[in-house]
């Protein structure tokens, strides 16, 4: 395996500046003249290098960024418990990770057929959950309406007028007057 990049070999720092004045779309000139005022040696060709990877790796995010959005969004509206939520950033998690890894070959990944089969996971855990939530409206909306039914027979039975029983009726089901 051959050495790393000499600009990977950069401070932390010095890397964060180059890939900020990468994505604010700095010519490699420029980049190279602004690391020479920071004292940073750096060829041309390696910034070049260097800006191939970056961009590639920032392309990869972007997409990985995009399912985990759309995983969220389809998962958002079932997810309202917190162990939904975790289940949700530890699969963003393991995207992000995978595709960092995917571009790295030092980096132990996550496989994209394991990331697929897990992301395909929380789809069906997603999906029973909003067919739990979908019953357990139905059943609730079911015993209002047969609580609603026996109030309203119990109220007429007592002689209260037909009005009254409506409103109590309504009011049980949560419906307007």
């Amino acid at each position: 395996m051959g050495r790393s990049s000499k600009i990977k070999r950069l401070p932390p720092e010095i890397r964060q500046t180059i890939n900020e004045k990468l994505d604010a779309g700095w010519t490699l000139d420029d980049i190279v003249a602004h690391l020479k005022t920071l004292d940073v040696d750096v060829s041309r060709s390696g910034v070049h290098r260097y800006s191939q990877h970056y961009e590639e790796v920032a392309a990869q995010l972007r997409t990985t960024r995009a399912a985990a959005e759309a995983l969220a969004r389809d998962l958002g509206a079932v997810a309202t418990d917190d162990a939904s939520r975790l289940l949700i950033e530890l699969l963003q998690s393991l995207m992000f990770k995978t595709a960092g890894a995917m571009s790295s070959p030092d980096t132990p990944s996550v496989g994209t057929k394991d990331l697929h089969d897990l992301a395909k996971a929380f789809d069906h855990l997603a999906r029973a959950k909003g067919k739990t939530v979908d019953i357990e409206k139905a059943a609730r909306l079911a015993a209002n309406a047969a609580a609603a039914e026996t109030a309203a027979k119990a109220v007429a039975e007592a002689g209260l007028s037909a009005a009254t029983v409506d409103a109590i009726k309504n009011k049980i089901l949560g419906q307007a007057a």
